[in-house]
């Protein structure tokens, strides 16, 4: 358990994104969970960008700057899967 403590604490976190991100980066199409409806959203929020500030009744999330920065990257990118995967990784 030492061992195998020892070598998870080596790792670099900017390598675990890269890992998760690159296979994104290479076939990049959306998934099936949330990112379609991040993009509806982010596309919304340009009519009312102070609807970010709403609870989702549905979920019970409360994440309006999470809101604001998927509306920012949408807004410089579109409906770029690429573009959005970097925007994650980035994060």
């Amino acid at each position: 358990m030492a061992r195998l403590l020892s070598w998870a604490s080596r790792i670099n976190p900017v390598w675990l994104v890269l890992l998760v991100i690159v296979p994104r980066l290479i076939w990049p199409t959306f998934g099936l969970l949330d990112d379609g409806v991040v993009l509806a959203n982010a596309a919304a929020l340009f009519d009312k960008p102070l609807a970010s500030f709403t609870l989702m009744r549905e979920h019970g999330r409360f994440i309006p700057f999470s809101w604001l920065y998927h509306m920012l990257v949408y807004g410089l990118c579109g409906a770029s899967a690429v573009a959005f995967y970097l925007a994650q990784g980035m994060l």
